[in-house]
């Protein structure tokens, strides 16, 4: 989906704080698994931008704007299944148009 690239590249870096994300890991015994996170916060200090992931197990990731991307693609087709969705108030549409709304 081109309007989340889209987004992600001409936004706001801190608007993406408290987005939730997917991301998918493999695991040598379970085969792939999909794990879900926040967005925490970001620094634009030096180049590239980098956004602080905070995945749902209390594990931390800091990622690209490419990265970022490809964990908002995977969350918008895999939402239903996040177990904190119902912890969260729904964003506008103008706030999230792509992902969450």
């Amino acid at each position: 989906d081109d309007k989340i690239a889209q987004l992600v590249s001409d936004a706001d870096p801190g608007s993406f704080i408290q987005w939730r994300i997917a991301k998918e890991f493999v695991d040598p015994k379970d085969g792939m698994l999909v794990f879900f996170g926040t967005v925490t916060e970001f620094d634009d200090s030096e180049s590239p931008t980098r956004w602080r992931i905070c995945y749902d197990d209390d594990d931390l990731e800091d990622v690209d704007r490419e990265e970022l991307t490809k964990m908002f693609k995977l969350y918008k087709s895999m939402k239903r299944l996040d177990p904190q969705k119902k912890n969260l108030s729904k964003p506008s549409k103008k706030e999230s148009p792509a992902i969450h709304g």
